[in-house]
């Protein structure tokens, strides 16, 4: 990865995490609608997206093998 790269990967997520805190730490912030049910639901809902995204870095991870200069076409599979 090209040093230029980290500079504008860390201002990208220090900038989005910035202002995803103003509007957290902000003295008219209202919580959710539903309270906890709705965090609850939302935290599901992400760990379910981390894990297809986890699965799917598998089977792209399986389609080269280790020291290979070989590249495979992806097939669907039953993997989500």
């Amino acid at each position: 990865m090209p040093l230029r790269n980290i500079f504008k990967n860390c201002t990208y997520y220090w900038g989005f995490a910035a202002w995803m805190a103003y509007y957290i730490n902000h003295p008219l912030y209202t919580p959710p609608t539903y309270g906890v049910q709705q965090v609850k639901l939302a935290l599901a809902v992400f760990v379910i997206c981390q894990l297809g995204n986890f699965s799917i870095h598998m089977a792209l991870r399986d389609l080269r093998p280790a020291g290979s200069k070989t590249r495979k076409i992806p097939y669907p599979t039953k993997n989500p």
